[in-house]
């Protein structure tokens, strides 16, 4: 799915290359079609349950058996905070995921979602209270202590 709307993002870029009038960096702009794009796929989104197939090694050692567990503890802790994100309003989602993940500065989250840098800053801070309020609800807080640490 997110190779589908990566591509999409990539069409929709190509057809309106010619609207691109270079007053923002090219990435900005392909960003905010990005942005649009994700929103829109966001609004329509049927959640579907995601099935995972495990391998288990045929020879487990010691050192194996730490790395198996460190993983799925790793992957525990990914789909939990995918399943908070996911309770989150779609643009504060999107506001988290280009800071931290993409990495984006406040100017060019501004930019991409069309809002004021303070906009954004705000955002940011709300959702990122809500997250912490969800993480703490969940498992009694226990995950937070760790990232806390």
């Amino acid at each position: 799915m997110a190779e589908e709307a990566a591509q999409d993002v990539f069409v929709k870029a190509y057809r309106g290359l010619s609207k691109f009038k270079g007053e923002a960096k090219f990435s900005t702009w392909l960003y905010r079609i990005a942005y649009r794009h994700f929103l829109d796929i966001a609004r329509v989104a049927v959640r579907q349950p995601k099935f995972v197939q495990d391998k288990v090694p045929e020879i487990l050692t010691e050192k194996s058996l730490d790395d198996i567990w460190t993983q799925l503890i790793k992957r525990e802790r990914s789909e939990l905070l995918q399943k908070l994100l996911d309770t989150l309003p779609v643009q504060d989602r999107a506001c988290l995921t280009l800071h931290y993940l993409q990495e984006q500065s406040l100017e060019e989250i501004a930019s991409i979602s069309g809002c004021s840098t303070n906009s954004v800053k705000v955002r940011l801070f709300r959702a990122r209270e809500r997250l912490k309020s969800l993480m703490q609800l969940s498992l009694n807080g226990k995950i937070l202590e760790e990232y806390e640490r």
